[in-house]
């Protein structure tokens, strides 16, 4: 359909990784609600929660729910093949490994792997709050004398991934709050700003 011929105005294109309706759920669910984003972060960083943590989760990130799947999305993403170009992400792209030596890339790559095994599993078992986790953040800085004895690279890669986790998943959820109160921009307002365009 050629939105000259009709006047319709063409739909504005998606060129970051979150669509509008996404960002219209951010504004509509965080906008200036840091208090359920700290306890998103103590969940995925398996922290005690209190009962009326417990409760607010569930009443405002249900299981399924857009919310949760968004808060998913941004922290532990997979590749989309249906993201604007350049916007593809997921755990192992930002892995440090270009021009490190071996013994540092390979610390990398094992660390970035127990991030996203940490991850899908803290993701999978976000709503049950009575369970055990395999992977358990405590754990990864835990037994250090032992560990650096039986394998140096394994508890240096434990150290970066659980030193990485909590600087990433800070970064994550504080981008969701920054986009979250970001004022919406109208179809009239994207309308002057092509004419403005247009007249240059």
């Amino acid at each position: 359909m050629n939105p000259t011929v009709t006047g319709i105005a063409a739909p504005q294109k998606q060129t970051m990784r979150f669509s509008e309706d996404e960002l219209d759920i951010m504004r509509n669910s965080l906008k200036d609600n840091d208090l359920l984003l700290k306890i998103v972060r103590k969940r995925l960083l398996q922290m005690d929660l209190e009962e009326t943590d417990q409760a607010l989760l569930l009443k405002l990130m249900p299981e399924g729910s857009q919310l949760f799947n968004l808060i998913k999305k941004t922290v532990h993403p997979e590749l989309d093949g249906d993201a604007p170009f350049f916007q593809m992400v997921d755990l192992q792209t930002n892995a440090d490994v270009k021009d490190k030596p071996l013994e540092i890339a390979c610390v990398n790559i094992l660390a970035r792997e127990i991030m996203a095994e940490y991850l899908t599993e803290v993701f999978d078992k976000f709503h049950s709050h009575e369970v055990s986790f395999k992977n358990k953040f405590k754990e990864l800085t835990s037994d250090v004398y032992s560990k650096l004895k039986d394998n140096e690279q394994e508890l240096c890669a434990s150290f970066l991934a659980r030193n990485t986790l909590v600087s990433h998943i800070d970064f994550q959820l504080n981008q969701l709050l920054i986009l979250a109160n970001t004022k919406k921009v109208t179809q009239e307002e994207l309308e002057k700003r092509n004419e403005k365009k247009s007249t240059k």
